[in-house]
């Protein structure tokens, strides 16, 4: 659940938008020109087939109108505030589906006033709070205002009696606990405060802007303090972090549970400027991340939400320094990319976190993207809306979404296809006698003899009577000295130097009881792309190499599976005679090689590998404790 977006209009209208925690529906809250009516419009969020791409958007998905509801009324009590100088702003919010029979949702709005956002009134008796309203079947209103929060307190919405509002202001968190939503809804309140250090934030901004006249701070501290809340939000998840009183850590809290989640320490820093707000964050989708951003800071953390611990950081290559900076963080692809996007200049970049290797990354004005939050204010009036896996926002009056699209667009890696040649699959690479086996490697123009070494490249083939040789083989230089092999079961590259050889890639494709079925070898100069046909749905999937980082990181992915599968062959009794047993011995201990040089070379990259796809639990499968020692120990 993100923060609510607006936008005016020049007829004075206002617009509210809210995307339901699953994605799946996106609300529009509009007020209309005389203030005294509201309606609300539903909208499908529908998954587009990957190949037809809207280039406009830039997004997978389409919006469809699902249906505009009549106009409501608010009542005269409601109007009442609506029309004094006492109204601050509107939040809404849209809950999930239910799965009971009624499969309802729960749509809430709040009209928040001054007094709910001012910490010390002088006349408590007269302070006047904003309201919320919720609609289920039937609608209920309250006496708080604030920025509202819609959840079913677990995964499972079963129970309807689970279903949480939540009010914040600055006042506390309210939480109402909805139960009987079938029937005539009733709900009981809880009131919790805020942790200790937001509650010095904003009675900082109490007395500092209150006592200094001269500041040319141009906000209200009313305007602050709903700044404050909105920035420390993200989902269901409230961050406690300020410079305040030297702090060097920040506090992650559930408000579904109200629990600390987790501490998570960084360091103080220096010229900070505005002290008191917190850093930009977002939490992924799985809950699992929280990607950090200070606001003097040219880093961006990467924190493990369930450890605490900062697992990595990228430079970001800001054109210039600007005191009043906004930045705006989302996850896009299952979370293995990260876009940053900086509000004040329209520079933007997208950080393949799984999947390259880099030190820094450099923000720029995307100019072939029709994809522009420039004119977004990031803080009270929004035009943004986020979700679990895409973006909306408004423009020409109407809801635009962008989702994993955006950053498939921006990191498609150009491949100069023109560098790859063909290979014939009709060409002679094996000669069977009864005698012997004659390999062949192809050489760009024609073929040669294949050294023996590497007539054996998968000698556990040969304890169930498989032949042990390559399908098919080619050089992937003209010093005839990187080799492509491609058996039956496995994907090989192999550095033929003169003094030694070295395994730079293996990957398994299928297991003993099936072969590679090659349906297309296009090679070139240290690349390669195999096209393969999958024996369960005769579909076709590729298998590229070249020289792109990516690269030396599929490699280590691949390692980890592969010493996996060779552990079955290295562990089992009987399985050849001395010489397979030494070359199966030899190409696990090269696999293990390549997964020790990459952590070597890129420490930081392997733990972040290590954290999506958990290698380590399938190096303990391949019983590598030799390697799981070296990684953990550095023995």
């Amino acid at each position: 659940m993100s923060d609510e977006a607006i936008i005016s209009i020049v007829d004075k209208t206002e617009q509210y938008l809210d995307i339901s925690p699953d994605g799946d529906v996106v609300i529009e809250f509009e007020l209309l020109k005389n203030e005294s009516k509201y309606i609300f419009r539903l909208y499908n969020v529908k998954k587009r087939n990957k190949n037809l791409k809207n280039s406009d958007n830039l997004s997978y998905s389409k919006l469809t109108i699902i249906h505009t509801f009549e106009p409501f009324e608010f009542t005269k009590k409601q109007l009442e505030l609506i029309n004094s100088k006492n109204k601050l702003s509107w939040s809404v919010a849209v809950s999930d589906k239910s799965s009971t029979e009624t499969k309802f949702r729960l749509l809430a709005i709040s009209c928040i006033s001054h007094d709910d956002m001012t910490l010390k009134i002088k006349d408590p008796s007269k302070k006047i709070s904003g309201f919320t309203i919720v609609f289920t079947i039937r609608d209920n209103g309250n006496v708080y205002g604030g920025i509202i929060k819609l959840f079913f307190k677990h995964e499972d919405i079963q129970n309807a009696d689970r279903c949480l509002l939540i009010i914040l202001n600055v006042s506390g968190i309210y939480k109402f606990h909805f139960s009987q939503l079938n029937h005539k809804p009733t709900f009981r309140i809880r009131k919790l405060r805020y942790p200790r250090r937001t509650t010095v934030v904003m009675e900082y901004y109490n007395y500092h802007y209150k006592n200094n006249k001269d500041s040319s701070e141009h906000k209200t501290i009313i305007d602050l303090n709903i700044e404050y809340i909105k920035a420390c939000l993200n989902k269901h998840y409230f961050l406690a972090d300020t410079m305040l009183e030297g702090s060097q850590y920040m506090d992650l809290y559930d408000l579904k549970t109200t629990q600390l989640v987790n501490t998570f320490q960084r360091r103080n820093l220096s010229g900070s400027g505005l002290t008191y707000r917190p850093g930009f964050f977002e939490i992924s989708k799985n809950n699992k991340l929280l990607a950090y951003k200070f606001k003097s800071a040219k880093k961006i953390k990467l924190y493990s939400v369930e450890c605490g611990l900062e697992l990595a950081s990228i430079k970001i290559d800001e054109t210039d320094q600007i005191s009043c900076d906004y930045y705006f963080l989302h996850f896009f692809n299952d979370d293995e990319r990260l876009l940053l996007y900086r509000m004040t200049t329209n520079e933007w970049s997208i950080w393949d976190i799984f999947g390259s290797i880099q030190e820094s990354i450099k923000l720029e004005n995307q100019s072939k993207f029709e994809f522009n939050l420039q004119e977004v204010e990031y803080v009270h009036t929004e035009k943004l809306k986020k979700s679990n896996s895409f973006i909306v926002t408004m423009k020409d009056n109407k809801p635009v979404i962008y989702d994993d699209l955006i950053s498939d667009e921006y990191l498609k890696r150009k491949v100069n296809e023109s560098d790859l040649k063909f290979l014939s699959l009709t060409e002679i690479f094996v000669k069977k006698s009864q005698d012997k086996h004659e390999y062949f490697i192809w050489e760009f123009n024609k073929t040669s003899e294949l050294n023996e070494y590497y007539h054996d490249i998968e000698p556990w083939l040969g304890r169930i009577g498989h032949d042990t040789g390559p399908q098919y083989s080619v050089y992937l230089d003209k010093n005839k000295e990187i080799l492509l092999l491609i058996g039956k079961c496995t994907i090989q590259i192999w550095c033929d130097h003169v003094k030694n050889r070295t395994l730079e890639f293996i990957s398994v494709c299928c297991d003993e009881t099936d072969e590679i079925k090659v349906e297309k070898i296009e090679y070139g100069i240290r690349k390669f792309k195999l096209s393969i046909k999958n024996k369960d749905s005769n579909s076709i999937f590729e298998i590229e190499m070249g020289d792109d980082d990516n690269d030396v990181i599929k490699a280590a992915k691949e390692a980890c599976n592969a010493l996996k599968y060779l552990n079955k062959w290295s562990q089992a009794p009987n399985y050849g005679n001395a010489v397979s047993v030494t070359k199966i011995n030899e190409i696990v201990k090269q696999t293990r090689n390549i997964i020790m040089r990459f952590i070597q070379l890129y420490p930081v990259v392997w733990r972040l590998l290590d954290f999506r796809f958990n290698l380590m639990s399938t190096l303990i499968k391949a019983n590598e404790h030799t390697l799981i020692k070296h990684i953990l120990f550095d023995e």
